[in-house]
């Protein structure tokens, strides 16, 4: 294991940067790998940077159990092109229980986030922004790349899955998580699947999922050169639009084998991610986040921090500022 980030070539370097969001895997108490998107910051040393509120802590938890970490950049929803290729990167992760709410720690962080999603800032400088301090109250995760893997788009390779107006039909004995997975499936194009190679890092890949009209799994349409590893595995589907709004995903858990030459997903249990809640949904979002931040605080002993909202809105004039218009504008790197 070397503490020397992998170098990415300045084509991938450039590809990396011009995604807006990506999936980051890392592997459960029950050995599972998970994968939910987030947003991340290369930095000028090959590292980067991933921060997650303390309300959600459950992948800094995983990462000091674990750190062996899998990175997938695979949609390039908001970055101007169809064509990025897709990016994994592989390698272990660090985060200190160490909660930051300073601004200059986090400012090349946020002003990245800010310029691509523009009425996050501004629902921090609300009158109720008091009710979400928590999502200034971040820990910060450090991942080294130790391998870097490139492929074409999915859609490059696998004839794009044809639109549907509702779930495909499903056995008498479906289980939950297969019916709710069928069923949630059909508003997205394509899943991410995580498995964990033979080494122990997660792995991620874009797939195509169908049901097996036999019996209560998902068979797998995916390039020759992803295939994947049997064993503990989960999907995720998430999307979101040009300016990050709108994000829904989900997340179900399973296992992949092998069944008659082709590889299968079976589900065991589906978690629903963000999107599709009602005002009354959103507000119980926020209370039970409220309450695993005052836990995460309680377990620590430690007073809640101090939120420097002052700071935040001079960085977020100054983000403003620097736009011809006056607002938050798109980057486009790549």
């Amino acid at each position: 294991m070397s503490d020397i980030p992998a170098a990415l070539p300045q084509d991938q370097a450039a590809a990396v940067d011009a995604y807006f969001t990506c999936e980051l895997a890392t592997i459960s108490k029950s050995g599972i790998p998970i994968a939910w998107p987030v947003v991340t910051l290369r930095r000028e040393d090959g590292t980067f940077l991933i921060t997650t509120s303390i309300g959600a802590p459950q992948k800094a938890f995983n990462i000091r159990r674990e750190p062996k970490v899998g990175m997938l950049f695979s949609d390039p929803t908001g970055s101007g092109h169809t064509t990025l290729p897709e990016i994994l990167i592989q390698g272990t992760a660090v985060c200190p229980d160490e909660i930051v709410t300073a601004v200059a720690e986090l400012e090349p962080y946020w002003i990245k986030l800010w310029r691509r999603q523009p009425p996050l800032a501004l629902g921090g400088r609300s009158a109720l922004r008091g009710l979400v301090d928590f999502y200034y109250m971040r820990l910060l995760i450090t991942v080294t790349p130790e391998q870097v893997t490139e492929r074409p788009p999915l859609d490059t390779l696998i004839r794009p899955k044809a639109a549907t107006t509702g779930p495909a039909p499903v056995p008498p004995s479906a289980s939950k998580a297969f019916t709710r997975t069928n069923a949630a499936l059909t508003a997205y194009r394509s899943a991410v699947l995580a498995t964990v190679d033979p080494d122990g890092f997660p792995s991620l890949r874009r797939v195509r999922l169908t049901p097996d009209p036999s019996g209560e799994a998902f068979l797998i349409d995916a390039p020759a050169t992803a295939v994947p590893h049997p064993g503990p595995a989960s999907i995720l589907c998430h999307r979101h639009d040009d300016t990050l709004q709108n994000q829904y995903s989900f997340v179900t858990l399973g296992r992949v084998e092998s069944r008659s030459g082709a590889w299968a997903f079976i589900p065991t249990r589906f978690i629903q991610g963000s999107g599709g809640d009602n005002p009354l949904g959103a507000i119980r979002k926020v209370i039970a986040v409220r309450r695993a931040t005052k836990r995460y605080l309680s377990a620590r002993s430690l007073p809640r921090p101090r939120i420097p909202w002052e700071d935040l809105d001079a960085l977020y004039r100054q983000v403003t500022r620097s736009t011809p218009d006056g607002s938050a504008e798109t980057t486009r790197p790549y």
